[in-house]
């Protein structure tokens, strides 16, 4: 009987000892746990706002106050043994020679600036700097491709072509690749030439561009003078072929679009005499100058008779 309540005490005090310890424990836990949250909201609300380059900023501004502040007290122990007169001339030179210094860099920075831009957005030319406007016809910019004007059926043909372009007047006949002949075509306005050239040759390859260039370039030093190259210049081409090859579809289909210049202006088509189509080629999309691509177009189109439009 005394060992039957010997063990029941033991047991009850193991659970009165659990029972006191879990209390505790509990009490314990609570206190960390309610301080916890105001530290770690603390914590966040620093690592937002008070972080490492906070902290660099604010050591320089603290930093640069301090500077400023014994500045300020250097001085004023000059100002009490220094003339002022003499301070505010020299402060007064300084700031002329940073002002100059100032004009001087900007200026050098607009003259490399200006000679950058014309070396490297300048209409294409040769090697003796006349403007071949044959070249850089199908290039291929940020990956898209426009699409030509596409003219069919039309009541015009080579022999009309020929003979004449509207108000255009003929100037003289070279030599075109392919046994060809490049018939060049002109008429003035009071600040504008305009330019056409009309290529008819069977086959066209990507080193004909070259001998193009080369007929351009004759025909502009014989009959526009030097004065008259200052004026805005409007060229158009037409290309009359027998048959599409992979040259011209690259030209006329596979391209972003024709480059037009200050003061330079172009614009291209390519007649099969196959299927009795024209087309223009597209103007790069983000260019300056689609007032000028229009006119030029329209311009063209009446030359040829041409109204109806087919897209392809």
């Amino acid at each position: 009987m005394r060992k039957l309540f010997t063990n029941k005490n033991k047991k009850g005090f193991a659970m009165a000892e659990l029972l006191a310890v879990s209390i505790v424990l509990l009490f314990i836990f609570s206190i960390l746990f309610s301080n916890y949250l105001p530290l770690l909201a603390e914590y966040e609300t620093r690592l937002s706002y008070n972080d490492v380059t906070a902290q660099y900023a604010a050591h320089y501004i603290r930093k640069m106050y301090i500077e400023a502040l014994k500045d300020e007290t250097q001085s004023e122990t000059l100002k009490t043994t220094i003339n002022p007169d003499i301070n505010s001339t020299v402060i007064e030179i300084l700031l002329n020679i940073s002002l100059a210094f100032m004009i001087m860099a900007r200026s050098c920075m607009w003259i490399f600036y200006v000679k950058f831009y014309k070396k490297n957005y300048k209409y294409p030319t040769d090697k003796e700097g006349n403007w071949a406007p044959f070249s850089f016809l199908c290039q291929n910019i940020n990956m898209y491709y426009e699409n030509p004007v596409c003219y069919r059926d039309l009541q015009t043909h080579s022999d009309v072509m020929e003979k004449g372009f509207g108000i255009y007047q003929y100037i003289n006949t070279y030599k075109a690749p392919r046994n060809g002949k490049t018939f060049f075509y002109r008429y003035d306005k009071t600040d504008e030439i305009h330019i056409l050239a009309y290529v008819k040759t069977d086959l066209f390859q990507e080193a004909d561009i070259g001998k193009l260039n080369k007929a351009f370039v004759e025909f502009w030093k014989q009959y526009i003078t030097t004065k008259e190259e200052k004026k805005e210049i409007y060229f158009s081409f037409v290309m009359e072929v027998e048959d599409d090859n992979r040259i011209l579809k690259s030209i006329v289909r596979n391209n972003s679009g024709i480059m037009m210049y200050k003061r330079r202006y172009r614009l291209g088509a390519v007649y099969n005499r196959y299927y009795n189509r024209l087309e223009i080629l597209p103007l790069y999309r983000y260019s300056r100058y689609k007032k000028q691509y229009e006119k030029m177009k329209k311009d063209l189109l009446d030359c040829l008779g041409i109204s109806d439009v087919v897209q392809a």
